[in-house]
């Protein structure tokens, strides 16, 4: 998050789209009340991305490469990495992300009620991988990681299944999933939500790995 540029000696002016636009106070206390709370979010966003690495960087490597070798599953899942409160947290950040209308629809989903991410799901569609057969695409690993109510199931979709074994893995808060792009054929589910008000919303993080340029790694 780029830092806001405070101007308090000009006349406060019609709020502007652009974020770029300085903010303008007349009271100078005011400013420095919003200088303390922009440095308070950019120490606590610095402090989420340092503990995202921490956990990343702790993940079992060797149960993820033995997940991924071409006798094992192909996909692998790691329940609670980051810890019941942060997703919390994350969960309700996208939420007000939605509900502040800061996600664009999903223009090659469009009437699904789907955001951000371009999930096509279903019975109808076949089993496929993320990347294409021409070689041109580059990602190498796809990562989920669900941003979903705790009583969010299986019944309110969102999951993937996997074609090794017929594996359903549903969606679940603080649940990440990844697996090969170019090899692991799966399905989305698609998203459907439940009855309940809690079961309205669902998200999740898409990460695609991509190959080195480095042709020797």
């Amino acid at each position: 998050m780029s830092p806001s540029k405070l101007d308090f000696k000009s006349t406060p002016k019609e709020k502007d789209d652009d974020d770029d636009e300085p903010q303008h106070f007349q009271d100078p206390s005011a400013a420095a009340e919003k200088a303390k709370e922009i440095l308070k979010s950019q120490r606590e966003s610095v402090d989420m991305l340092t503990m995202v690495r921490e956990k990343i960087e702790g993940l079992p490597k060797h149960d993820i490469l033995t997940a991924l070798e071409e006798d094992g599953p192909g996909f692998y899942v790691r329940d609670g990495l980051l810890g019941e409160e942060m997703a919390a947290t994350l969960c309700a950040e996208a939420r007000s992300l939605y509900e502040n209308d800061k996600m664009a629809a999903d223009t090659g989903n469009l009437g699904s009620g789907e955001y951000i991410v371009s999930i096509k799901g279903g019975k109808e569609q076949s089993y496929g991988t993320v990347t294409d057969a021409d070689g041109k695409d580059q990602r190498r690993l796809t990562v989920f990681y669900y941003l979903v109510p705790e009583t969010w199931d299986e019944s309110c979709g969102g999951g993937l299944i996997f074609q090794e074994g017929n594996t359903v893995v549903v969606p679940k808060q603080d649940r990440l999933v990844l697996w090969k792009s170019d090899s692991t054929l799966f399905q989305k589910e698609a998203w459907k939500g439940g009855g309940s008000e809690s079961n309205a919303f669902g998200s999740c993080l898409e990460l695609h790995l991509v190959a080195s340029k480095d042709t020797t790694k």
